[in-house]
């Protein structure tokens, strides 16, 4: 739970936004039975496969340190896929998605070879702090397209906005919060 809503009653109920954080920068594509590969196994991870399940994506394969724990979320969401240690070569996935801590200020950085991803393939890096990581420079010189964590909060912060004002955000405004946040 991250978002805690006072109903009209005065009941509080709680929420989480990352799922729809997560995708609201993914939602005008068709991932359908497309292949992903996902980057960690913790929280944030969990939130990418809820909402991937949701998208009726093809294979998943988690890279992460823990195969055990990957393997339970493959199986909570009822997605089929793999689990491979995080060295492990890239599947030819249409998205790759960093729900690792790596690649943080303060953390080891992601070091993948993208060179398996096709062409058209979209990597999504949900670390903000750096906004650019390595893993977004990497996909950017192969010419691949990104999608930075700040499009998540972006879309979190959308969802919070419509639970706590009952109103959809205004529209068309999402660049002006961009610029704010990395004023």
């Amino acid at each position: 739970m991250n978002t805690i809503v006072r109903q009209q009653d005065g009941a509080l109920i709680g929420t989480n936004t990352d799922a729809a954080g997560f995708y609201s920068p993914l939602a005008e594509l068709d991932l359908e039975g497309a292949p992903v590969a996902v980057v960690g196994a913790g929280g944030a991870a969990r939130a990418v496969l809820f909402a991937l399940a949701r998208a009726h994506v093809g294979k998943v394969t988690i890279l992460n340190r823990s195969p055990l724990k990957a393997m339970g979320l493959l199986a909570t969401f009822g997605l089929k896929g793999d689990v491979v240690a995080l060295d492990a070569p890239l599947p030819p996935a249409a998205l790759l998605v960093n729900a690792s801590s790596l690649g943080m200020n303060g953390q080891p950085p992601l070091d993948l070879d993208l060179a398996p991803l096709p062409g058209d393939a979209i990597v999504y890096d949900l670390v903000y702090s750096p906004l650019q990581t390595g893993l977004l420079r990497a996909a950017e010189a192969r010419g691949l397209d990104t999608v930075d964590g700040l499009d998540m909060l972006i879309g979190q912060a959308a969802l919070a906005f419509e639970l706590f004002f009952g109103a959809t955000p205004p529209e068309g405004r999402d660049e002006d919060l961009r610029a704010l946040l990395t004023a």
